[in-house]
């Protein structure tokens, strides 16, 4: 779906305005964001239903890793306290290995969705084989959902976000206005 077509203008944009607005004002915050992401998965939905199951997938993917990133620490330093000071220096290694899988996981989505075929191409010309190219359709926002979900993953590593929901990080990745 368009930003300038009629159906987002004068039907999407003002339902989910007003329903936000509504549900908020009656004191139904959680409700609201519910409500929020119902429309933004609609809206990439409309692109291609499909592609729904990949954004929910990365989105939950993410979230683990970046609870896991969040809890590490903590078992780390509980872990530490029994042992050697010499275990205390690995204690910081697990969260990084989060990071690490986390960004490796965006990445492969990424690249395999927008540069599998020009790696095929490539190994095609280098081989001299004729692999034929793969008919990938490009899912609706996956560099914008991607890179967004690889910054929140390094501010989580940073320490930064402090509790948040499953709700509130779908929102987050899944927000429609943000997708160009």
């Amino acid at each position: 779906m368009s930003f300038q077509s009629y159906t987002f203008l004068f039907a999407l944009l003002p339902v989910s305005v007003a329903g936000w607005w509504l549900l908020n004002w009656r004191g139904h915050g959680r409700l609201a964001q519910g409500f929020l992401l119902v429309v933004s998965l609609a809206f990439y939905g409309k692109g291609n239903l499909a592609f729904l199951p990949l954004l929910l997938g990365s989105i939950l993917f993410n979230f683990l890793v970046g609870k896991a990133m969040g809890a590490l620490p903590l078992a780390c330093a509980v872990w530490a306290r029994y042992r050697q000071p010499l275990y205390r220096l690995f204690s910081l290694f697990p969260v990084s290995a989060a990071l690490v899988l986390g960004l490796l996981g965006n990445l492969g989505l990424l690249g395999y969705f927008k540069y599998a075929n020009f790696f095929l191409d490539n190994l095609n010309w280098l081989l001299g084989t004729s692999i034929g190219a793969l008919s990938l359709l490009l899912p609706l926002g996956i560099s914008f959902f991607t890179f967004q979900q690889i910054a929140f993953l390094v501010d989580r590593y940073r320490g930064d976000p402090a509790d948040y929901t499953l709700l509130e990080d779908a929102c987050f990745v899944s927000f429609f206005p943000c997708v160009t």
